[in-house]
């Protein structure tokens, strides 16, 4: 099997990027776009909406762009306590907005760990914004008389009909899955009985059927499914479409399936088990393209290895889907058509980059203070003669001309004014990716390549300490204490993918009680877990190769797990406790 490095990225990243950014100002992307498992992407209105399983709530997120998307955080809309809500294991949600109101469908159980008792559920928002309007409960969709377990719901409209469409079982109330369709009354109701249009082991290489999602186009309607799911290591994308004008989508027979997946593992650039496709257009509405989830791996495993990824796709002479082939991680990818390009105005590309003041004695660029991991970590200058990648930023420019958002390659982490302060002097240091305008930093062109970094909040300047090595913001002076050089290195990956290419496997995860670290080797290794407000919860000392780490004293929420090799290399993974 061919393994994919690397050195064989940062190649057809630099090759590829060539070609994007020639022109300077041309718009891009790199995959994976999130790390949501069972995702859903859909453009609405000038932004991209993203959500998936995220496990003890719905959650959401939205940008103007596809590399937007990573560089804002997840609100959570409804969960737990709320006035109709379920207990746990919410599950692959998806964002409609259905005559002009917000709805999100979702799998949840009602009653606390025991999945089988997973339900489909909706919930309303006549806000205009749903990442803050007011989420109604509206309740279950399901067929009085078949009230079984139920999962992965989507909704779509054919021929002037909208119809619900879901994963669940047969009346005996044994799996494997199969898939439902129901037409709808509204948008919370269903008119009539279940119907059965896909039959699991009906298909070659099927085992079961799941994650159903429907497009139309042209006179045909497609639906596309998971093939075997993310508990096997044969998991692959099916297809089924009929004609709309001439079929009844409620008649199984109306349906003409695929013998064989329409996407597939491709292992040339380690992605395994492609599944639960969502559909949408490019902002301008010329182009087609999807969301789905793979694995790093092929093993037949439910847990955090995998990630969202999004791409193209075209028709064939005959109208049916051509998927292509799973695409590598980190190489720059053209940006959907009518995304906010970066304007003749925007100083820089984006890529990665050192940033060097003008001021400084010697080779200091800047880096992250004391080589640390978790938020809160200051930003200052030290001598860069080793080419460390503590010393390398990536720059992403906004959907704003000039306005940039600027992640550490090393821990992930985006430059801030701590506290979003702005004050004179306030201290420049590290913290989460959310989009707040303390992380978002005008980028002005002075000539002889030389630039000026003005924080959007305060409207001050990055500044170095005049006779030190600390960086802080100060009231604009046209010293060259606030002048600095951007170093092009380039055009590579996001952030995370230095992480993604460790054998150091975390599962479960979502965890409970307890997870497994495995990997690590028999040299000795730090382990550390920070919350997402950058406190330390645990160190601990380790030389196995796998050990079992107790998290019965954790709350639950997203947490930052390091492990600090013997020779100081850092190696960070996101862990959520359930």
């Amino acid at each position: 099997m061919k393994k994919f490095t690397k050195k064989s990225v940062k190649f057809m990243a630099i090759c590829i990027a060539l070609l994007y950014f020639q022109s300077g100002n041309s718009q891009s992307f790199t995959n994976p776009v999130g790390d949501l498992s069972d995702p859903h992407i859909t453009y609405i209105d000038g932004f991209y909406y993203y959500t998936g399983t995220v496990g003890n709530r719905v959650a959401l997120k939205r940008a103007t762009t596809l590399e937007g998307l990573k560089h804002v955080g997840l609100t959570t809309i409804f969960q737990p306590g709320d006035s109709g809500a379920q207990e746990d294991h919410y599950w692959s949600s998806e964002v409609h907005k259905l005559d002009g109101i917000w709805y999100v469908y979702y799998t949840a159980a009602s009653e606390g760990t025991d999945n089988n008792t997973q339900r489909n559920y909706v919930i309303e928002s006549s806000d205009s914004n749903p990442l803050t309007g007011t989420w109604t409960f509206k309740g279950q969709l399901f067929d009085a008389s078949a009230n079984h377990y139920a999962t992965n719901p989507t909704v779509t409209e054919i021929n002037g009909t909208r119809y619900f469409i879901w994963a669940g079982v047969s009346d005996s109330g044994i799996s494997p899955l199969n898939l439902y369709i129901s037409e709808m009354t509204n948008p919370w109701t269903l008119s009539g009985s279940r119907v059965e249009i896909y039959t699991s082991g009906d298909l070659t290489e099927t085992i079961s059927g799941d994650a159903p999602n429907a497009l139309v186009k042209d006179g045909k309607a497609f639906l596309t499914y998971t093939v075997n799911g993310c508990g096997t290591s044969e998991g692959k994308t099916g297809l089924m479409y009929m004609d709309d004008d001439t079929n009844n989508p409620l008649l199984i027979a109306s349906w003409t399936k695929e013998v064989s997946a329409v996407f597939d593992d491709n292992p040339d650039v380690s992605s395994y088990n492609p599944n639960h496709q969502t559909f949408f257009k490019s902002p301008d509405n010329t182009e087609y393209w999807f969301s789905f989830t793979t694995r790093f791996d092929d093993g037949p495993y439910c847990d955090n290895q995998r990630s969202t990824r999004a791409q193209k796709f075209t028709f064939n002479e005959s109208g049916i889907p051509q998927f292509g082939t799973i695409s590598a991680i980190g190489v720059p990818i053209a940006a959907p058509s009518g995304e906010p390009t970066l304007s003749a105005g925007t100083p820089v590309q984006n890529g990665l980059y050192r940033i060097r003041p003008i001021a400084a004695s010697g080779s200091e660029t800047l880096e992250i203070g004391g080589i640390e991991i978790w938020g809160g970590s200051n930003v200052g200058q030290w001598f860069d003669d080793s080419d460390e990648i503590h010393h390398k930023w990536y720059l992403q420019a906004t959907s704003v001309a000039g306005e940039y958002i600027i992640i550490s390659a090393f821990n992930g982490l985006a430059i801030e004014v701590g506290g979003c302060s702005t004050d004179d002097f306030a201290n420049i240091n590290m913290w989460y990716p959310s989009g707040a305008p303390c992380q978002i930093w005008e980028i002005a062109d002075l000539g002889s390549d030389e630039y000026r970094l003005t924080n959007k909040n305060s409207g001050m300047d990055m500044e170095l300490e005049n006779g030190g090595n600390n960086i802080y913001q100060n009231t604009a002076n046209g010293s060259d204490f606030q002048k600095f050089k951007l170093e092009f290195i380039e055009s590579t990956f996001s952030v995370a993918d230095y992480d993604l290419y460790s054998d150091i496997k975390i599962f479960p995860n979502p965890a409970k009680d307890y997870f497994t670290i495995r990997g690590l080797g028999t040299k000795k290794t730090e382990i550390i877990i920070t919350d997402m407000r950058g406190r330390v919860v645990t160190k601990q000392q380790n030389i196995k190769d796998e050990i079992q780490v107790d998290a019965t004293f954790l709350n639950s929420g997203l947490y930052i797990l390091s492990i600090k090799t013997e020779d100081n290399n850092i190696i960070t993974k996101k862990l959520i406790i359930d």
